[in-house]
């Protein structure tokens, strides 16, 4: 468990665009499975500790890369849904479906 005063970062989301970010936190209250960050102490504030990891360069460099993967999943998967669509779509078109 993390310790009063340990810088922390995390895979989170932009709370207005909703990209992926890392985000960063000093633990400054820990509970039974949750820590608050940065001496706020609202519900916003709290976050699983398993979601957690030191802010080492290690632990970011491996973040930095988890977050390059999403983005290229996100990448494919919007290019196969719009050939779904595409082809959905042609199929309507002509009778087929």
């Amino acid at each position: 468990m993390f310790k009063l005063g340990v810088k922390v970062i995390w895979s989170g989301n932009d709370n207005v665009t909703l990209a992926p970010l890392i985000k960063a936190g000093t633990i400054t209250r820990v509970g039974r499975d949750t820590v608050w960050l940065d001496n706020q102490h609202k519900a916003e504030d709290q976050v699983y500790a398993s979601f957690l990891w030191p802010d080492t360069p290690e632990c970011r460099a491996f973040l930095e890369e988890s977050l390059a993967k999403r983005k290229e999943y996100k990448a494919w998967e919007d290019d196969y849904m719009k050939r779904t669509f595409q082809l959905n779509n042609k199929l309507i078109k002509e009778g087929a479906k």
